[in-house]
């Protein structure tokens, strides 16, 4: 299969397409003038497209004839310009882009599998642009998510307004994308943060609530979707070098101190763009070593990644991806005791890991008529882990294949209604000594199919209402039932004025267990973990109801109720064996649970945009409707703000989250982990600050971060003291 692909896409490479003519310029803000770095820029009607560079300059080529320039940006009203190429011209058309804090015109895909403006979409959405995770220097891009409105992380686990727990990576319940394909492990269903590409991602959109309705299984609690960057039409060469210090405990925790040298991060990232013809090509990798601020927690990987785009004229287009991860790292799992918080327990020492990880997809794009285009997407997700023990004894190992198949259609029937639709095809093989089907033994394994239909319909120009549903079927290996699930969506979206834009959506969602869920065996750091493969499928009820408002020109503020009704939650559930002996864990459908809470989010600038702040505050009820008590894993309250300023070429600002303690955890876990009810709030103030060198003809960007500068000492995790105060230093740049 390989060879065929390889085989196909040395054909494609070989043709090479004419245009006549083409358009650039550069976008900067109407305010300061100051180039913008990542705009999009898009001829509409086709899939051509472009993003700005660091200097703001974009360029396209274009046939003859009339087109329509669409210009935005995250923060910025977006902006249509109507041009004209004639034979052999190069048009200059340089765009400014006016300040916009309610955001309605920016241009969103997740929400309903197409391009259409914030202002339509029914539901809560936040969007990170590729300014914010570059100004934050994050290494990983979880760490971009913890300033997102209503959601939390607990390590690499990811929950939207408190759908999810902590389960050690297993069974996400936010569907993770990586240019709209799926990019969750075949084994244990987790997201591999570490293998998304920083320095070419183009913006983050994040969906909250059920979205089963369009994505299946996973998105019972919201979806993330990682949007890449489009290749340039010039030849470009980015690339970030960043190093981070890890500063020692504060002086009423000295004892903790277990190393006698500086502990230190450095990474190194490198983006090369280029076009042979109209072919672009795209090739990025980076290298990452971490020592690590406890005891056996260090890390060592490396990544590739590569993006080609191969247009077919104007309207059709071939989209290859693939990126390559390699990871060998050591485990963590909890401290020792409270008086050796930042060394690991005896028993886990000495355990490290490998993991490789290898995605690839394939997306053609068609628009066959001014109503009608199709999207026909394939993805293959292949993992592999193994564990050594202190003597490098060989322990657990899984091989994992995912294939996903999907054709999409989007049909405008007139100026009111508009379909989107599909099926969906997906198979899974596992190869693990730890996931083994309980009668035979044997590889456990699945196969699924889907169909989806959803249409919007736009009453008058202010009110839109979108119905739809999704019909998944599943079968598992070693089950005797197969899952059918069908998932419906209803939303309205009102615009009332141009200052208030009201919202309401309910839609059901599901998630089907994990590999690891059903069939998991192995003792881990204690926990004997048993099978359990008579476990039934989350199934979700997600109601909201929300406003957009701006207050004056330079106030805006988002609020939004919500609930979330779970039935069949699966929990990780420890408990004492028969015999005495230890504890025993299995995945279980041990309650019903009902979340409800409340959203809020204000923006505003001052000085004629020079200060930004922003501030987020989401309070949820997580609560078990069967014993009545709350859930584990879930704060109530989780809060963040930001403010920074901008005054030529240098920017600075702070940046606080305050996450509430964790009020349960599992209550056997207390008879293995020493110290395990030692949980406090968090409370964290980070500084940033860069400064812009092309003043001074260097196309470069110096970054300067102190995170957690108060050196706060906290548990994220029981068991796991979060990090302490950091330095970090990045310089970037583009050529």
């Amino acid at each position: 299969m390989i060879n065929k692909l390889i085989s196909i896409l040395l054909i494609l490479f070989s043709f090479s397409f004419s245009q006549e003519g083409s358009v650039k310029g550069i976008v900067t803000g109407s305010d300061d003038n100051l180039p913008l770095v990542g705009a999009t820029v898009i001829i509409v009607g086709t899939t051509q497209g472009a993003a700005t560079d660091v200097d703001g300059v974009y360029e396209l080529k274009l046939a003859l004839g009339s087109h329509k320039l669409s210009v935005s940006m995250v923060g910025y009203s977006k902006k249509t310009v109507n041009i004209e190429i004639t034979e052999n011209e190069t048009k200059v058309v340089n765009v400014k882009l006016s300040h916009s804090e309610i955001q309605t015109n920016l241009v969103v895909v997740t929400a309903n599998k197409r391009e259409q403006s914030l202002a339509e979409v029914p539901v809560s959405m936040s969007i990170i642009d590729n300014q914010t995770v570059e100004m934050r220097s994050n290494a990983s891009f979880d760490e971009a998510l913890r300033f997102v409105p209503g959601v939390n992380i607990i390590e690499s686990s990811v929950s939207i307004r408190g759908s999810s727990g902590y389960s050690r990576g297993v069974g996400s319940r936010v569907m993770f994308l990586l240019d709209g394909m799926p990019l969750l492990t075949g084994d244990t269903g987790e997201i591999i943060f570490e293998s998304i590409p920083m320095l070419n991602t183009d913006r983050v959109e994040i969906v909250k609530g059920a979205g089963s309705a369009l994505y299946g299984s996973s998105a019972l609690g919201g979806v993330i979707n990682i949007l890449t960057r489009p290749i340039p039409l010039n030849t470009e060469v980015r690339f970030r070098m960043l190093g981070k210090l890890y500063d020692n405990p504060p002086k009423a925790f000295s004892k903790w101190k277990w190393h006698d040298k500086p502990l230190y991060m450095n990474a190194q990232y490198l983006s090369m763009s280029h076009r042979f013809g109209d072919i672009g090509f795209t090739f990025a990798g980076t290298r990452y070593h971490d020592d690590g601020f406890r005891e056996y927690n260090w890390s060592r990987r490396a990544m590739t990644y590569t993006k080609v785009d191969v247009p077919f004229g104007e309207t059709r287009s071939l989209t290859f991806i693939t990126n390559f991860l390699y990871q060998y790292r050591a485990d963590f799992v909890w401290w020792k005791n409270l008086d050796n918080a930042l060394t690991v327990a005896d028993d886990q020492k000495g355990v490290t890991y490998r993991t490789d990880r290898l995605n690839t997809s394939l997306k053609w794009s068609d628009k066959l008529t001014e109503d009608f285009s199709y999207d026909i997407k394939a993805v293959y997700f292949y993992s592999f882990w193994r564990a050594w023990d202190s003597i490098g004894t060989g322990m657990n190992n899984s091989q994992s294949r995912v294939f996903n198949a999907e054709i999409q259609g989007n049909y405008k029937v007139n100026d009111e209604i508009y379909t989107t639709f599909g099926v969906v095809a997906k198979k899974d093989q596992v190869n693990a000594n730890l996931f083994r089907l309980p009668t035979t033994g044997s590889k456990p394994g699945s196969m699924g199919f889907a169909s989806y239909l959803q249409a919007e319909y736009a009453y008058l120009e202010n009110l839109n209402f979108t119905v739809g549903g999704r019909y998944d079927y599943q079968k598992v290996d070693g089950l005797k039932k197969s899952n059918y699930n069908f998932n419906p969506k209803v939303a309205v979206n009102y615009i009332m004025s141009e200052n208030t834009s009201l919202r309401s959506s309910w839609g059901k969602g599901y998630r089907s267990p994990s590999t690891a869920e059903l069939f998991t065996t192995i003792n881990l750091a204690g926990v004997f973990v048993v099978s359990n493969p008579t476990l039934l499928p989350e199934e979700s009820q997600s109601f909201e109801v929300g406003v957009i408002q701006q207050i004056s020109d330079n106030i805006t503020t988002d609020f939004s109720v919500f609930s979330n009704k779970i039935d069949n939650l699966i929990e990780a559930i420890a408990y004492a064996k028969d015999d005495g002996s230890g504890l025993e864990a299995k995945f279980m459908n041990v309650t019903e649970a009902l979340i409800q809470g409340a959203e809020w989010n204000t923006s505003t600038t001052w000085f004629d945009n020079m200060v930004k702040w922003d501030f987020n505050l989401t309070y949820s009820w997580p609560y078990n409707t069967k014993d009545k008590t709350v859930l584990s894993f879930r704060p109530r309250y989780v809060a963040s703000t930001n403010i920074f300023t901008t005054m030529d070429k240098f920017t600075f600002g702070f940046d606080s989250r305050f996450v509430s303690k964790i009020e349960k955890i599992d209550k056997a876990l207390e008879l293995i982990v020493v110290n395990s009810d030692i949980r406090v709030p968090s409370f964290i103030t980070d500084f940033r600050s860069s400064y812009d060198l092309t003043d001074y003809n260097l196309p470069l960007r110096l970054n300067f971060q102190v995170l957690n500068i108060f050196n706060y000492v906290y548990v994220e995790l029981i068991a796991n003291v979060a990090p302490m105060r950091q330095f970090v230093f990045s310089i970037e740049g583009s050529l």
